[in-house]
């Protein structure tokens, strides 16, 4: 979600949003927006790794349910899981809070904060 180039992004659009807010607080307050070295690790494009089913304007709270449901079905054997037979699945959930910080370099007046468990 906060990757600096939409391109990269699961969420381009979330993406070009937060990029546009953020440059906008660094002029705001006169400074430099930092740079990006290297580059794109683990040839893992969004593009092209698209599975079925793909979902078309829901918002990232609909996202993490349907992740949460997903887990769910896998961990409990009502749907095959793909990933290694070593590997058990758990279960996750999922929670946002919203840090305040007025000056916080996002330019959203804070920081949103996504935790899974």
């Amino acid at each position: 979600m906060e990757s600096r180039l939409p391109y990269f992004s699961y969420t381009p659009d979330l993406s070009r949003y937060l990029e546009m807010q953020r440059k906008a607080w660094y002029d705001a307050h006169g400074k430099e927006v930092p740079g990006v070295l290297g580059d794109f690790l683990g040839d893992c494009l969004p593009s092209t790794h698209r599975r079925e089913p793909i979902y078309h304007n829901i918002s990232v709270r609909e996202a993490l349910n349907l992740m949460a449901i997903r887990s769910l079905q896998v961990s409990s054997g009502r749907v095959p899981s793909t990933a290694t037979d070593y590997f058990k699945a758990k279960p996750l959930s999922w929670r946002y809070r919203f840090r305040r910080e007025p000056d916080a370099e996002t330019g959203l007046g804070g920081v949103p904060v996504f935790q899974i468990f």
